[in-house]
């Protein structure tokens, strides 16, 4: 088995469905969501702010969690893998914003495996994620593994789109309502992470679209389903200057999968040769060039510039069937264009919640807010007297202990503190509920009561702390020996400097066998936006 990690870090936890039935091979897809934002920041950002719709995070940073959570968990419904597939998510303030254009975000797969036991093709690149589901196990957790605690997946986003007024004029920034409700100077956020895990989850190539050259002289899956239709060989059939013409010929290179083509009666414009094109623009485009759709309508999920309008979250368009022509496992019963499966989902205001210094003798409360933005009913569990918080902490009034909520319904549980002595508290409790991945959500609490001048330091209004509330998994670790910081676009050489065979996995010592390969740099396949000219 050989290995070849890419990128740097940052995470993510799906939550996923209620009502998949799933083959006995096989589970839905199981995310988890790591966030190496420094505290404050990005995903951690705890700047208040208020819900949208189907997202009542009560910080900018658990806004971010909560539509990461809800992409996680579309994807969730589509896939099948019996590993956990695990997603590293930050920000990056090195993605490119112009008055006019911007990098909106970037992702690609953490690592490239080879060989290993079930791959369908010999001497062929698989995605991590997707070498794991067809391995039927965590490939890195092997002993010896040299990518043992690395991700499968990892994105980086824009923050300059929230933070520089002069990105694209002010006039357009992230979006973090589920509706897709984004209007004329919102992008997004949703579709954009649904887009970016695809390409996590294997929608892009490393193939060098300048040179040709295959990354470290073999071929991504991906790559052998795109066919040149003037030559009407497909890229593992080409030598490396044939592929490096066919990726600038434009309208004439499709994908050449049977999912693909049985599907690509959906659209009006883009089918051709049995398949559908591939983003071929007359010059290369690091990060865009083929590991998107060209011209298609209707418009789709996996074209490189996002599209108003689109409701991805309802249905993925063909990129399911680009995913498992791949080789992933679909629970779709029907056809790989088929709507999203029926899920439950909980989702909250914080996770996550520091209820401040008060005098002893004195209270204080905090409402966490659960909504379900999953299209199934989210039944909530009844909560006895012994579930609650240990004292000082306790729950006061509670609407959503054996409640039942319907796609964007809520539901308010009351946090009480009331310390009679001096001290440091910390505290949690659960809310139980059928999403399946997240039956037990654990809501963490902190306070502290002192004196001071014989009265409570002044505010008494809690804070919900930018831990997302949606997935128990979830952690923050700190970021190191991740490869680097990312850049706006693929470099022609995504390795950096590091040799091929003495790069250190995950920055731990020690060489790797001449198999092992660490890919560092490049920030992924990255997607665009422009502002509409005017005048």
């Amino acid at each position: 088995m050989s290995r070849s990690r890419s990128l740097g870090r940052a995470v993510i936890t799906a939550i996923l469905a209620i009502g998949i039935s799933a083959p006995a091979c096989g589970m839905a897809a199981n995310f988890t969501i790591r966030y190496l934002d420094a505290p404050g920041t990005g995903f951690n950002d705890t700047n208040p702010v208020l819900p949208v719709p189907g997202n009542p995070g009560n910080t900018l940073g658990q806004q971010r969690r909560n539509v990461m959570s809800h992409a996680a968990a579309v994807w969730g419904a589509v896939l099948m893998s019996d590993t956990e597939i695990v997603v590293d998510a930050s920000f990056s303030d090195t993605l490119e914003c112009t008055q006019t254009e911007a990098v909106l975000g970037g992702a690609s797969t953490s690592i490239l495996l080879a060989d290993f036991d079930g791959a369908p093709e010999a001497d062929t690149w698989y995605p991590a994620a997707l070498a794991d589901a067809l391995a039927g196990k965590d490939l890195c957790s092997e002993p010896e593994s040299a990518c043992t605690g690395e991700g499968d997946i990892t994105v980086k986003l824009n923050p300059k789109l929230d933070d520089d007024p002069e990105c694209l004029k002010d006039r357009a920034n992230w979006y973090f309502g589920l509706d897709h409700q984004s209007g004329s100077s919102g992008l997004d956020f949703l579709n954009v992470l649904l887009h970016e895990l695809a390409h996590g989850l294997g929608f892009q190539t490393f193939t060098d679209k300048t040179s040709g050259a295959y990354e470290r002289g073999q071929p991504t899956v991906f790559d052998r389903y795109v066919r040149d239709l003037s030559s009407q060989q497909t890229w593992v059939q080409m030598t490396a200057e044939q592929r490096a013409a066919s990726a600038t010929n434009t309208g004439n290179v499709i994908w050449d999968g049977e999912s693909v083509a049985s599907a690509s009666s959906t659209l009006s414009v883009g089918a051709a040769g049995g398949g559908v094109i591939l983003h071929t623009p007359k010059e290369p485009v690091p990060g865009s060039s083929i590991s998107h759709w060209g011209n298609v309508q209707p418009d789709a999920l996996m074209e490189p510039d996002l599209s108003a309008g689109l409701e991805s979250s309802a249905n993925l368009d063909l990129t399911p069937c680009v995913l498992q022509d791949l080789g992933w496992e679909l629970t779709l019963g029907g056809s790989c264009a088929d709507d999203v499966p029926v899920y439950a989902e909980i989702l909250v205001s914080s996770s996550a919640l520091d209820l401040g210094n008060r005098a002893p003798g004195t209270a204080t409360s905090f409402g966490v807010r659960v909504e379900n933005p999953g299209r199934a009913p989210l039944q909530i569990g009844l909560r006895g007297e012994s579930d609650g918080p240990d004292a000082p902490f306790s729950i006061g009034s509670d609407t959503c202990s054996g409640t039942a909520l319907t796609q964007g319904e809520g539901c308010v549980i009351e946090v009480l503190f009331t310390p009679t002595e001096a001290g440091t508290f910390d505290g949690d409790f659960v809310i139980s509920s059928n999403d399946p991945l997240n039956p037990a959500l654990p809501i963490t609490l902190t306070a502290s009561a002192e004196n001071v001048d014989g009265t409570a330091e002044s505010g008494d209004t809690a804070t919900g702390g930018a831990g997302n509330g949606t997935r128990p998994a979830e952690t923050t670790p700190t970021a190191s020996g991740t490869g680097g910081e990312d850049g706006a676009e693929n470099t022609a050489n995504p390795f950096g400097s590091a040799s091929p065979d003495t790069s250190p996995a995950g920055g731990g010592g020690g060489a790797l066998g001449p198999a092992l390969l660490l890919v560092l740099g490049g920030a992924g396949i990255v997607r665009r936006f422009r502002l509409p000219h005017h005048g």
